[in-house]
């Protein structure tokens, strides 16, 4: 960080290189996303939840969100953490499965392959860690006016 500000003069044009990296870096988080999470160009049935602002609020309502909206160092240790966890999955399968009604899922919209779900999993914890870095990277730089498009 003394490094940017010894070098001030180049402080936008470096930050413009960090806002082309998180666009190069979003882009590939979406491909990867996208590649594990859609079929023939059709969003499985939980992608398709996530966009559903009803299901959305209700499952962020759960405790199980609350909990993992925590980062992870800050976490209570729970004794009953097994028992805990069984028991908010199981309340959120009951949401959506009650959302779903009588309709089936067809075989092709469910992720069944466990290196699959690692893959997403992965995906997942390692843009929390990625998000986590960069917002602490920014809460360090002095305040200055930068514009960068998304």
């Amino acid at each position: 960080m003394n490094l940017m500000q010894d070098l001030s003069a180049y402080s936008n044009q470096f930050l413009e290189m960090v806002c082309d990296k998180l666009k190069e870096y979003k882009e590939i988080c979406n491909t990867a996303y996208r590649g594990i999470v859609q079929c023939e160009e059709k969003l499985t049935i939980s992608a398709s939840w996530s966009k559903d602002e009803d299901i959305s609020r209700l499952l962020q309502s759960l405790p199980n969100w609350a909990n993992m909206a925590q980062p992870r160092q800050t976490r209570q240790k729970r004794e009953d953490e097994e028992d805990y966890t069984r028991t908010a999955f199981a309340k959120e399968s009951e949401v959506l499965t009650g959302n779903l009604g009588d309709k089936l899922i067809p075989q092709n919209e469910i992720l069944r392959d466990v290196s699959d779900m690692k893959a997403l999993a992965n995906l997942h914890e390692s843009m929390e860690w990625f998000s986590a870095r960069l917002k602490a990277f920014f809460y360090s730089v002095p305040y200055m006016s930068v514009e960068c498009s998304t």
